[in-house]
């Protein structure tokens, strides 16, 4: 007999009893607990949780005898350093703009709805003008 032979009967046979053994196991050990719908947990003893108080104030809320922060001031631009900013930018938008190109978008590849259809049903192949018909090649 063949080594290989011999290693795939003794791989089988130790499959079999390590599934079988499994597969009893549950079947026996499963028939022994008692049928419930509730599913029981068993948790050492846990230190006892303590409640945290939360505080909402304004927008926002604040976790415990902590007080709340005060909110970082937004400034706004001073009056005329911000208008000069603003019309600076409004500047580069209108210059970006006159340097686009104009574009036409027109679909290569658009199909009408019958021939959607047609490919839907499969009474067409192909998307291409040409069909492409794919051969396979068998030796």
């Amino acid at each position: 007999m063949s080594p290989f032979l011999i290693f795939a009967i003794c791989l089988n046979i130790a499959y079999f009893l390590y599934y079988g053994a499994n597969i009893g196991k549950d079947l026996y050990i499963a028939g022994k607990q008692p049928a419930s719908n509730e599913e029981v947990f068993e948790i050492e003893d846990s230190p006892a949780e303590t409640a945290v108080c939360v505080n909402e104030q304004g927008d926002g809320f604040f976790v415990g005898d902590n007080a709340p922060e005060t909110a970082a001031e937004i400034l706004e631009p001073e009056g005329k350093d911000g208008e000069k900013e603003a019309a600076e930018t409004e500047k580069r938008i209108a210059s970006l703009q006159e340097n686009l190109d104009k574009a036409d978008v027109v679909s290569e590849y658009g199909i009408t709805a019958p021939e959607l259809h047609e490919l839907l049903e499969g009474k067409k192949t192909s998307l291409f003008k040409p069909e492409i018909n794919v051969i396979r090649n068998v030796l």
